[in-house]
This record gives C-alpha cells, structure tokens and sequence, in this order.
C-alpha cells in the first residue's frame, strides 16, 4: 500500500478543511463539516503512519512536520 500518497492525500485534505475553516463563520454548518473534515483527514493521516510501522516501510513525516511545510 502506498502509505505515503495516502497520508499525502490525507494533509491535503487536511490543509482544504483548514483553509473551509478560516473562510467561514465558525457559528455556521459549513465551519463545523470543515471541522469534522479535519479532524478525519488527521486520523487518515495518522493511520498511514501506523500503517507504515507494521509493515516495517519508510513512514510518512510526523504530521506536525507534514502540517507545516508544503
């Protein structure tokens, strides 16, 4: 399994729910889906990462590392 296109497309879901978040009301439906969005795109991510370790395969960066650059 590519675990690294996985958590690649998982930070890129991640960075899109961000950007929801920062243009919407944080009282409104839409700031709240982004919310939720983000917060599954960060398991996704994690999880590719724990993916990785079982099968002994080079691992996605940490997603604090991941998170802030690109």
């Amino acid at each position: 399994m590519p675990y690294r296109v996985v958590a690649e497309q998982a930070l890129a879901r991640w960075r899109a729910a961000q950007a929801a978040m920062q243009s919407t009301d944080p009282q409104s439906a839409e700031w709240h889906a982004a919310c939720l969005e983000e917060q599954r795109a960060k398991a996704a991510y994690q999880e590719a990462v724990e993916a990785a370790r079982r099968e002994h395969l080079p691992e996605p960066p940490p997603f604090p590392e991941a998170s802030t650059s690109g």
